[in-house]
């Protein structure tokens, strides 16, 4: 087949291995590849296609599947339809039946609908269909029954009534008896109606909740449901990461790169911590992290000593981590411990020449703050006193001068007790500027305040932390030098 066939754009990742990239999918002199900015990824001849299969409704994934056995599974990046790429791979390459379309929604349906949740849809529809016979029956069943309970206790006193007045025990009352009996005539019909109606609100009352327990398993039923793809789905896709992750760390772990094998291997333990990859590759990697600490060791002893050799290297913080990371994972039983102790000791140097550094550059950045805001702290001074003003002087511009015409106590107090801005006092914001001390004078007053303010160690702290520089840079000393210690202190 001569010539080109375009395609969407798509990420390509063939199964197994960590081969993977983006670019235009084309159909060129017979091969199937991935265009990209840099290079051609080709993915196989046509001739060697088996198939080329859609994977979801949507259209924008598909699998191409070659006779060698080799796997590449594709996806749109933005808009595209790979359905109506492979018909028309399929007309120019004269292959019938290599496209495979998606699956339809009722093979999907029956993929998803296994025997446990067949049963759990069998027993909510016979759930359902047992509703109406079992409300009708409860509807009539308790007025019925309480009917004929009533009905047979009164038939019951009338027949014995109908014995005694007989056997005349009660012949004075027959009279009565046949008043009391026209009256239970009478009575006996209005009290079955009203035992029915009754009986009738109570069994509405039962249909009612009967129908909101219905409703509510029925939501059961569906969230359940609901999860239970949704669990299937994530396990589904965690198996794909799982088996991608894996790819690439036997590629890592092929090529000696540690450093890139190590975050794969802690990836995939985090998402699947039995994966058989896992146990099949943990002595190698140990081995490798092993070579790859000792070899960063080595590493960081040469530049330490290239850094306290150099002025500005000694002050760069980003050199001096990197090098105290390396020497940090020196060991005891190491061959060249003794030389990454003395690296680290040097180093040790270097940290106090960035802490002070990052001191200066603390101090510099305080000083511009307090010339900068000199107009909103004089602003801030004149809502208790109106007629002052502001100047900075001393060393480093560290002392705040205010001069107004009158002083009162209960004002100076006012301010320096006031909001300064920020949810800070006054006196909170001018330390955090660095000013030491605050001195208020008149024609008749002096009255000043002494401020503490951050010391270079806690203003320097958090970015030292940041480059894992904040404490001292040092290794212990062998257990023979410790004996050696004490020795010479017994001497002494």
């Amino acid at each position: 087949m001569d010539g080109e066939l375009s395609g969407p754009h798509v990420r390509a990742a063939r199964s197994g291995t960590a081969d993977a990239g983006g670019g235009q999918l084309v159909c060129v002199n017979g091969e199937l590849a991935v265009r990209g900015k840099l290079h051609v990824r080709r993915l196989g001849a046509i001739a060697q296609l088996h198939q080329f299969r859609i994977l979801d409704l949507a259209r924008r994934q598909a699998e191409a599947v070659f006779l060698d056995g080799s796997n590449w599974q594709l996806e749109c990046e933005g808009e595209g339809d790979l359905f109506d790429f492979g018909q028309r791979l399929e007309q120019v390459g004269g292959r019938v039946g290599l496209v495979i379309p998606p699956p339809t929604v009722r093979e999907n349906l029956a993929k998803e609908l296994t025997p446990q949740r067949k049963k759990a849809a069998l027993l909510v529809v016979g759930a359902a269909l047992l509703v109406v016979p079992v409300r009708m029956v409860a509807a009539l069943a308790l007025p019925l029954a309480g009917a004929l309970l009533t009905l047979g206790g009164l038939l019951t006193l009338l027949l014995l009534l109908a014995l005694l007045l007989e056997t005349g025990l009660l012949a004075g009352l027959r009279r009565w008896a046949r008043g009391v009996g026209a009256a239970a005539a009478l009575a006996l019909p209005l009290a079955l109606a009203l035992g029915a109606g009754l009986g009738l609100g109570d069994a509405r009352t039962r249909s009612r909740e009967q129908q909101a327990a219905l409703e509510k398993a029925q939501a059961l039923a569906a969230e359940a449901q609901e999860q239970a793809t949704r669990q299937a789905t994530e396990r589904a896709e965690a198996k794909i990461r799982a088996a991608e992750l894996s790819g690439k760390l036997r590629a890592a772990v092929e090529a000696k790169n540690y450093e890139e094998a190590a975050p794969l291997r802690d990836a995939l333990k985090e998402l699947a911590p039995e994966h058989p990859v896992l146990a099949e590759l943990t002595a190698t990697l140990e081995q490798l992290g092993e070579q790859d600490r000792v070899r960063g060791l080595a590493l960081g002893i040469a530049a330490a000593n290239r850094i306290t050799r150099d002025r500005v290297r000694c002050e760069t913080a980003k050199e001096v981590s990197d090098a105290w990371r390396r020497l940090s994972a020196a060991k005891m039983g190491d061959e060249r411990y003794v030389q990454a102790r003395d690296a680290a000791a040097k180093l040790e140097r270097c940290r106090l020449q960035v802490q002070r550094a990052f001191g200066r550059a603390a101090r510099d950045g305080q000083r511009q703050q307090r010339r900068s805001s000199l107009g909103a702290t004089l602003a801030a001074i004149r809502r208790e006193l109106p007629a002052a003003t502001a100047s900075l002087e001393g060393e480093s511009d560290q002392q705040l001068r205010v001069e107004s015409p009158t002083l009162e106590s209960a004002a100076i107090d006012a301010l320096i007790k006031g909001d300064g801005g920020g949810g800070q006092s006054f006196l909170d914001r001018m330390a955090a500027q660095g000013i030491t001390k605050i001195l208020f004078v008149s024609d008749t007053t002096k009255r000043d305040f002494k401020l503490k303010v951050p010391g270079a160690a806690e203003l320097t702290r958090p970015l030292m932390e940041r480059f894992g520089l904040a404490d001292e840079l040092s290794l212990p000393p062998l257990p023979e030098e410790d004996q050696e210690v004490a020795e010479v202190a017994d001497e002494g």
